[in-house]
């Protein structure tokens, strides 16, 4: 039996409103989430006042409708670059976009690929194999053309 390799369970969010990728440090899920990297704002009373967050002057804490939260998938790319939901990853087949579902991690075709020249092994191992040739290009929030 294969054995199950632990990952770090750690988050980034778009900030939907500010059009701004954050690091996530605290998440408290069906209330929110304090988002690093956005603008300090006055101390917010979150959850119909269930709790207030102090703001530090790092960034602030964000009600869950404000973000898409997005998670650290347990790889690096070839850059040791950590590859999280909504990347956009590129290899020698093609552009990829990362996303999650029930079963776990998985990759949608960004337009064309090529399959010439690609191994067995690749496809029965997926990205623990690739990440060491894959490179991340951007994400869905950033660089949207990259989508077309």
């Amino acid at each position: 039996m294969k054995e199950i390799a632990k990952r770090d369970v750690k988050f980034k969010a778009w900030h939907k409103i500010e059009c701004k990728m954050c690091e996530v440090e605290i998440l408290r899920p069906g209330h929110g989430a304090f988002l690093v990297g956005l603008i300090p704002e006055e101390d917010q009373v979150i959850a119909g006042g269930r709790f207030t967050v102090k703001n530090d002057g790092r960034g602030r804490f964000c009600d869950i409708v404000e973000f898409d939260l997005l998670e650290f998938i347990g790889l690096l790319d070839k850059n040791r670059k950590e590859i999280y939901e909504g990347d956009i990853i590129e290899d020698e087949m093609g552009l990829w976009e990362v996303w999650y579902s029930r079963a776990g991690f998985c990759l949608d075709v960004v337009g064309k690929i090529s399959l010439e020249g690609i191994s067995e092994e690749k496809w029965e191992y997926g990205l623990e194999v690739l990440q060491e040739e894959i490179e991340i290009i951007g994400n869905i929030y950033e660089n949207p053309e990259l989508l077309k």
